[in-house]
């Protein structure tokens, strides 16, 4: 009983799970693509490198390679992503021409990841990519027949070894090294180039290259056969090639095995072995009739066999194998997109010159607008000094009036009042008050022309009172109807009178400055004497002493 309780609980847990499980298998799982974009772009780029390089996967560095390209369209790469966008784009113009013979797509990227590498002076890259579109322009020219495409290749990649060289880019020096030797061999005249190639043979022998450098081994091997050849031991050039002929299960290195035939064949030529030749011809034969050979290289091999059936005068088999080469030049054209190359060429370079049309007309349109800008802060400027010169010059003629009502006022008996006020008349509606005797007028302008007496600092209304006999209110009344002031305006006019004395005499008092006669009339600070003679005469001491030395010097 409690066993068949059992088994029916399982059966509805199961039961209640089912769901669950439906709705999970139902849910959309991430692609292969969606995977990795939530990595950075060093640790895409460092994924894309490992699958080329070390597990010979390309679809998978291309996927890596590719988010990396599409990071660049959508969003502001940094300094240091850029550079890696260099290197993706290069890799991919290389997996796109080797892998999948796509020449079109691989020109597309390189010519992308030149421009980027141009413009942000990344020089250091400039050699692997400028080397690779060697390689694409080589392939592509010489399918189409152009006469010029191995000497172009030659000079191209002559150039770009001396390059790498100079920036210590030893794997651009290698690939380039073994590029130049292949192309020498793969030429109706191989002596020819091994003489132009010498000084390049001469130098990678020299160089120190570190040992873990792609491509290290070829070019050595290469360098080698080369200085061989040259002295013209065929049968050492032989025993090399066939001493590193790379086997089958040998992956990473089982590319470089069909150039080692052909070159294998002109080296038994020389030797006069031509049964030697035929056998490695007929390895050549085999493998370009293998369904995974490239079509490149199906093309490579036919041009060969034929060139040589054709010397050779064995009209049956150079046709056959001018059928072949033609066949798969065909395949390239139609299947590969090759005879879009120079298409795609043409609108990229078009493409280019129009965003530089552009370019130049922002930055017309930019200068035109910084000109108008610059116009009118030009004229606001203008404007703006005509107003200061003019309100200078009013400001002189205003000093130089100042100057003369002050200067007149100093040599006459009535007093320095601030430039805002007026003295009291004799028409003025307060009238005198008949209390207030004559003789205590006389008497105020006595003691206040005594300098000794106001000039002192304690002089006070409390003493000028006392001088006079008289009381604070009736004297502080005096000077209000006198002169409609108060005490301390009286005494300020007065003391600025002579302070304008003292000034104006150059002789006796030129060695002083403005401090120490504001002291000598009994002003506790320059600040305060300042104010004063400001608020009084309508102009500073300072210019009051410069328009004085210009009236002198008249």
């Amino acid at each position: 009983m409690n066993y068949r309780i059992r088994h029916c609980l399982t059966i509805i847990i199961l039961l209640l799970l089912l769901p669950v499980a439906v709705q999970a298998a139902r849910q959309q799982r991430p692609s292969f693509y969606a995977r990795y974009e939530r990595f950075s772009t060093r640790a895409l780029y460092n994924m894309g490198y490992t699958y080329l390089y070390k597990r010979q996967m390309a679809d998978s560095a291309l996927v890596c390679f590719s988010i990396i390209a599409d990071r660049k369209d959508s969003r502001q790469l940094a300094d240091d992503e850029l550079r890696l966008y260099v290197n993706a784009m290069n890799y991919m113009g290389n997996i796109y021409s080797t892998y999948y013979n796509r020449f079109d797509l691989a020109d597309e990227y390189l010519d992308r990841a030149l421009q980027t590498a141009q413009e942000n002076h990344f020089t250091d890259r400039l050699p692997y990519i400028i080397g690779n579109k060697a390689n694409v322009s080589f392939v592509y020219e010489s399918i189409n027949g152009s006469k010029n495409a191995a000497s172009q290749f030659i000079t191209d990649n002559k150039k770009n070894f001396w390059e790498a060289v100079k920036v210590k880019e030893w794997r651009c020096v290698t690939t380039t090294y073994y590029n130049l030797s292949l192309s020498a061999f793969d030429s109706p005249h191989p002596d020819k180039i091994m003489k132009l190639i010498s000084k390049e043979t001469a130098c990678i022998s020299r160089l120190k290259i570190p040992k873990n450098t792609m491509m290290l081994d070829e070019a050595m091997l290469y360098s080698k056969i080369n200085i061989a050849y040259s002295k013209k031991n065929y049968a050492e050039c032989a025993r090399l090639l066939n001493s590193n002929m790379p086997s089958k299960t040998d992956y990473a290195k089982y590319d470089v095995m069909p150039m080692m035939h052909v070159v294998l064949v002109q080296i038994y030529r020389k030797m006069n072995r031509d049964d030697l030749a035929k056998e490695e011809l007929a390895k050549l034969d085999k493998m370009s009739r293998a369904p995974s050979t490239q079509p490149v290289l199906k093309y490579s091999i036919n041009d060969i066999l034929y060139e040589y059936y054709q010397q050779n005068a064995d009209s049956a088999l150079a046709a056959h194998y001018d059928y072949q080469r033609l066949k798969a030049k065909d395949e390239l054209n139609n299947g590969n997109n090759l005879s879009t190359v120079k298409q795609g060429r043409f609108l990229r370079e078009l493409e280019q010159i129009r965003l530089n049309f552009q370019h130049e007309q922002q930055k017309q349109r930019t200068a035109a607008i910084v000109l108008v800008i610059v116009s009118l802060a030009l004229v606001i400027l203008i404007f703006l000094v005509a107003i200061i010169y003019r309100a200078y010059k009013r400001q002189r003629q205003l000093i130089d009036v100042l100057y003369s009502r002050n200067r007149q006022l100093v040599k006459s008996n009535q007093l320095l009042l601030p430039v805002d006020e007026e003295p009291a008349s004799d028409n003025s509606p307060k009238q005198k008050t008949a209390d207030l005797p004559e003789e205590i007028f006389d008497s105020i302008i006595k003691i206040m022309e005594d300098t000794e007496v106001i000039c002192n600092k304690g002089f006070s209304m409390t003493q000028l009172c006392y001088l006079l006999g008289y009381n604070r209110t009736y004297v502080s009344r005096a000077i209000r109807e006198k002169w409609g002031t108060n005490f301390n305006g009286l005494l300020n006019s007065y003391r600025i009178k002579e302070a304008c004395k003292r000034m104006c005499d150059t002789k006796a008092y030129s060695n002083l400055t403005i401090e120490a006669i504001a002291e000598s009339l009994g002003y506790a600070s320059r600040s305060n004497f300042s104010t004063v003679f400001k608020r009084t005469t309508g102009m500073s001491a300072a210019e009051f002493i410069k328009r004085n030395k210009e009236e002198s010097m008249r």
